[in-house]
């Protein structure tokens, strides 16, 4: 199909820029939800991918990170609003710190996502609350009363909330809070391994890990595994954020959940309400909290016995068994615009029916699987949940075929699941191998044509629709004033007079930021050392390639490629015609 310009295909809209840290996997679901309330609202996304405000927990706070630096450029780009993306920008900060960045930006609308400050519009779950009813489950069986803490980085205020409402739920159920329990994981998997391998290695006596973010808990799951306590016949274990670490764990864990649609659709109406006030920071504005929920997970709750399994009847009830298939996946974030109630309904019918497979709401479902590999722990986990459900409830009571009509349920959705898995291994093969075919033909490049025909095969490979590659006119150790487009897809989408040097602050020539992409749009800097070279612009609608790689590798490989230009080779930095 014909490449369109983008001011053909999308009307012109205003764009809101996420500030955030990276792009990567607790970061990636947060931008696509935001971009799609965005679009709704009638707004554009771009995301800002600078680094943690602190890298980590000892870092001299009077050190910028150099890639920080194009977080004051951002603050000038033209566009309606602001979201700062508390969550994962500030995990190290502290609150002082944390408000210092956030009023950078507080000349427009701004929103913070995931944790507040004060007089800024915020959305965050109610950490308090949210431990606080988190506990109370934890705590119900009176045995247990050796509770681990595994905590963020110490001075992060959402891990000083969810630690003070885990202290004040101990002592609210009598049960003491053993300071030695308290470790420092500073929401890393790999600090939270060590610091309990270390505990285990003291000590096995506990009864239950409570840790302040998913990737911590799983963490916790694995050093307990390697001194042979099992989870959760042992050791019970939770988590915090419902993100993928947690549905994926062997045992999956049980965490707190809040949506990433309801945050983004607060989120979207808050920055509506001020751009539509004028009011972007003052003494009344809230903090808002979407609803949140516990999901409990095998990391709690040991399986059924097998007592317990022999006595249940074998006439096969449709209800019932609908109703435990529900309940098996309800914990589970469902496939994007899937109805499990209807997808159940089908698979009860031709088991009861003898409905046909063809044309059925599964036979659909299965079918965009191959386009959704991200939902592939789903279906393996209703494969088991079908096989688990019909040992239990019987055959007595189905179609007379129901035996075959089950086991052609389960073959499709296992040769399905089989085929996606081989296609994505066989898709992240083909990526990482053109991954290092770039970064190995940038090594040969000797002219800016060489690098544009490098950046021209690693884009038609990776399938980008659009995308820019923008240099500063000047080098250092700050973003420099001016830029100039080196690279663009696809061709001849700038005019003219746009070939030429704009503001760097503009983040793209006037003409085509003007005009709306699918979005959302990321921004990477080019950065080698303290130098800032450039930057990188993707639209990630339907970007293959960079929605499973780093974007980040992309732009050393070309950012080290342009240094080396610079001075090793001393060419010059100077798009050719981009027409």
């Amino acid at each position: 199909m014909r490449n369109l310009p983008i001011n053909e295909r999308h009307e012109k809209r205003p764009l809101i820029a996420m500030i955030g840290d990276q792009h990567a996997d607790f970061q990636k679901p947060i931008v696509a939800c935001l971009n799609r309330h965005l679009a709704k609202a009638g707004f554009g996304l771009v995301y800002v991918c600078g680094g943690s405000l602190k890298p980590t927990a000892d870092w001299d706070e009077n050190k910028t990170p150099t890639r920080n630096a194009i977080y004051p450029l951002a603050r000038n780009f033209p566009v309606a609003g602001f979201v700062i993306l508390t969550a994962s920008i500030g995990n190290h900060a502290n609150a002082r710190q944390l408000a210092h960045f956030v009023r950078q930006f507080t000349h427009r609308p701004v929103v913070c996502y995931g944790a507040s400050v004060p007089r800024v519009a915020s959305v965050q779950i109610d950490y308090y609350t949210m431990m606080g009813r988190l506990m109370e489950y934890m705590t119900a069986d009176t045995r247990r009363q050796r509770f681990v803490f595994l905590r963020g980085a110490p001075e992060n205020p959402r891990s000083l909330t969810l630690e003070r409402a885990f202290r004040d739920a101990l002592t609210h159920r009598q049960i003491p809070v053993q300071e030695d329990l308290i470790l420092d994981g500073n929401f890393q998997a790999s600090d939270a391994y060590h610091a309990m391998d270390s505990l285990l290695q003291r000590t096995r006596d506990i009864d239950a890990v409570v840790a302040a973010s998913d990737e911590m808990a799983q963490a916790a799951i694995q050093a307990l595994a390697s001194h042979g306590l099992r989870v959760p016949d042992y050791v019970i274990v939770s988590g915090f954020h419902n993100t993928l670490a947690a549905s994926t764990s062997l045992p999956p864990i049980t965490t707190v959940h809040c949506s990433d649609d309801s945050m983004s659709a607060l989120v979207t109406a808050s920055l509506k309400s001020q751009i539509m006030s004028g009011e972007y920071v003052s003494d009344s504005s809230k903090v808002l909290n979407p609803p949140a929920r516990i999901i409990i997970r095998a990391s709690t709750e040991p399986p059924e016995q097998s007592e317990t399994v022999s006595s249940l009847t074998h006439v096969f009830d449709a209800v019932q068994f609908r109703s435990a298939l529900l309940h098996g996946m309800s914990n589970l974030r469902s496939p994007s615009d899937l109805i499990v109630e209807e997808l159940i309904d089908d698979i009860v019918s031709m088991l009861v029916n003898s409905t046909a497979f063809v044309n059925s709401r599964l036979e659909a479902a299965l079918k965009k699987l191959h386009f959704q590999p991200m939902d592939l722990y789903w279906w393996r986990h209703m494969h088991g949940q079908i096989t688990a459900n019909l040992a239990l409830h019987g055959c007595e009571g189905q179609s007379t075929d129901a035996l075959a009509r089950a086991a052609g349920i389960l073959g499709r959705i296992h040769e399905t699941v089989w085929n996606v898995e081989s296609s994505a291994t066989v898709i992240q093969e083909r990526h990482q191998y053109v991954s290092r075919r770039f970064n190995a033909s940038l090594m040969q490049v000797s002219c800016v044509e060489e690098l544009i025909a490098a950046l021209d095969e690693i884009s038609t490979h990776c399938g980008t629709n659009t995308g820019f590659v923008c240099v500063h006119e000047q080098p250092g150790e700050q973003p420099g004033e001016f830029a100039k487009v080196l690279y663009q897809r696809p061709k001849g989408v700038l005019r003219e007079a746009d070939a030429e040097r704009f503001p760097s602050a503009d983040l793209l020539p006037e003409h085509f930021l003007s005009t709306a992409f699918a979005g959302p749009l990321i921004l990477e800097p080019l950065c080698i050392g303290n130098a800032h070279l450039g930057y990188l612009v993707l639209d990630m609608s339907g970007d293959a390639f960079c929605s499973q790689a780093e974007i980040t590798t992309l732009s050393d490989y070309i950012g080290n490629t342009l240094w080396r230009l610079l001075h090793n080779q001393g060419a010059s930095i100077d798009p050719p015609d981009l027409h």
